[in-house]
């Protein structure tokens, strides 16, 4: 017999959690909720995430389609929200107690809600102030609440994040919100939080269609070989698809081009061939989520499943381009920082 034991890979610790809910868990946090017991459930229900990754967080809340919703996230770190998506993936079906996301949802109502750390008193959302101001396609936020002023500035910006996922969700905080900026004072043309949920909804109207595609922005600036021509998805955001954890960098020549050295002709129409030859061969898997052109050459940015074949598949298929060789680079890069400098 050995004495060496395999130590669990993902998918069997994922498996091992959602058996302990089926069997135990939902039923035990359930009853610690209806008794208002909540300290009992902490030294059960955290060592289980712990075994998933001990920096995955995790929290109950009350549900959109259920009483309770439980939420393993990966709190905005990049390494983990592969692992906190198949963890999702893999829950049972939601049931009238019981629901399941690996995000923190928005509040229905935040003026009706408290937030708070450890040890810290409540912090009522209705006495919570903003000020925006759109960068791009983000919104600069500064948040105000009168508790700030005697708050260490660590704890200000934790307070100021919470304020902002339960107001818009953890990912449209991701995905809209650039600089948040905890003040002591509060902003001369601040507003309340249920605005601030309207400005980010407007936003996310221009770029995203009512099925949650990305929309593309062409985008143009000079390099060291001259103009250069980007096309971006927006948002162009790691958190749009958590699965998407490796970049495959696919660089081409182009023989047809402009004064400016950008395709033209039958080489762009060849270029958008390629594109499209890219997303039938990753299905699912992966897509292109940006390019840059300059001086005869296309860049096309791709990320794709690491979980699956699909960066192996890219480097193994053919990619038929008449007009000189192909090359493929793959990376692993679940932060997307490889196309950090396209970000708007």
């Amino acid at each position: 017999m050995s004495i060496f034991r395999r130590k669990p890979s993902e998918s069997d610790r994922i498996a091992a959690f959602w058996t302990w809910w089926s069997e135990e868990g939902a039923t035990f946090c359930a009853d610690a909720l209806a008794g208002r017991d909540v300290e009992r459930i902490v030294p059960v229900l955290g060592p289980r995430v712990d075994r998933l990754h001990d920096d995955l967080a995790w929290e109950l809340v009350a549900g959109t389609v259920s009483e309770h919703a439980l939420v393993v996230s990966a709190e905005g770190t990049p390494e983990l929200r592969a692992l906190a998506r198949r963890w999702l993936l893999a829950a049972p079906p939601a049931t009238e107690t019981w629901s399941y996301s690996d995000v923190r949802p928005p509040l229905p109502d935040p003026d009706d809600a408290s937030i708070g750390l450890d040890g810290g008193l409540p912090l009522a959302l209705r006495d919570v102030t903003v000020a925006a101001r759109r960068v791009g396609t983000r919104l600069d936020v500064t948040v105000h609440h009168p508790s700030f002023a005697d708050a260490p500035a660590e704890a200000r910006l934790r307070l100021a994040l919470l304020a902002l996922d339960a107001t818009i969700g953890q990912t449209a905080v991701e995905l809209w919100i650039g600089e948040i900026t905890p003040s002591e004072l509060r902003p001369r043309d601040g507003f309340g939080l249920a605005p601030l949920r309207v400005f980010v909804e407007r936003m996310q109207s221009e770029y995203v269609d009512q099925d949650g595609a990305p929309s593309w922005l062409l985008l143009r600036g000079e390099g060291p070989r001259g103009p250069v021509q980007a096309a971006v998805t927006v948002p162009l955001h790691p958190a749009v698809s958590p699965l998407l954890t490796h970049h495959v960098g696919v660089l081409v020549p182009y023989a047809q081009r402009d004064e400016e050295g950008l395709p033209t002709g039958t080489s762009l129409d060849g270029l958008r061939a390629l594109d499209q030859r890219i997303a039938e061969l990753l299905g699912p898997d992966g897509r292109v989520v940006a390019h840059e052109s300059a001086a005869g050459v296309r860049l096309l940015h791709v990320y794709a499943d690491g979980a699956t074949d699909a960066p192996a598949r890219l480097r193994r298929e053919r990619l038929e381009w008449a007009e000189g060789t192909a090359e493929v680079e793959v990376a692993a890069d679940p932060g997307w920082d490889r196309v950090r400098h396209l970000s708007t």
